[in-house]
């Protein structure tokens, strides 16, 4: 998700929201550290007012909001100007309680919302179709877990050809 930044303001929410993985700075291709709350407050008492720059931490202050979960943190320093900041997260899950609601999982994998409740029913019936819609329901398990982590793995047909830096550092070979 992303949030725009505003000059002179501190406080900040991202709704939906269970976690922030990271949050990077786009204008200055930076990633913001996290920072306790305790960090914080021993900077300044004020440090919203008079510690005002580019922001290079960020600080997770509460969890708010009833219906629809809030995240909200603080940027340190306190934004000087307008930048954007795009936040990888861990999303909230929400009922599907409306006709226009639509699950997160991806589209392709939307039969497993019935699948497994139906083994939880059948198994509840004593049913004998368990075993089958039991064995259907594990191997598209297996497949949305496999989806998942190669797309986490950054190993996509996407990203092949292109040469990544080595996580190791400068002396070892690129992509390692």
């Amino acid at each position: 998700t992303t949030f725009p930044s505003v000059a002179g303001q501190a406080e900040y929410q991202i709704g939906s929201v269970a976690k922030i993985n990271r949050i990077w700075d786009t204008a200055n291709r930076r990633f913001l550290q996290p920072m306790s709350m305790a960090q914080y407050r021993q900077l300044s008492p004020e440090a919203i007012a008079d510690n005002q720059g580019t922001p290079t931490f960020w600080i997770w202050e509460s969890y708010s909001g009833t219906t629809t979960q809030k995240f909200d943190l603080y940027l340190y320093q306190t934004p000087d100007a307008v930048l954007t900041y795009t936040a990888d997260v861990t999303s909230v899950l929400t009922a599907l309680s409306a006709d226009a609601d639509v699950p997160i999982l991806p589209t392709d994998f939307h039969d497993l919302l019935f699948l497994g409740p139906l083994v939880d029913e059948y198994r509840h019936l004593d049913d004998s179709r368990l075993t089958v819609v039991e064995r259907a329901y594990r191997e598209r398990e297996a497949q949305f877990k496999y989806w998942m982590h190669e797309s986490a793995s950054g190993m996509t047909s996407i990203s092949s050809g292109i040469a990544m830096a080595s996580q190791l550092g400068s002396e070892f070979p690129a992509g390692s």
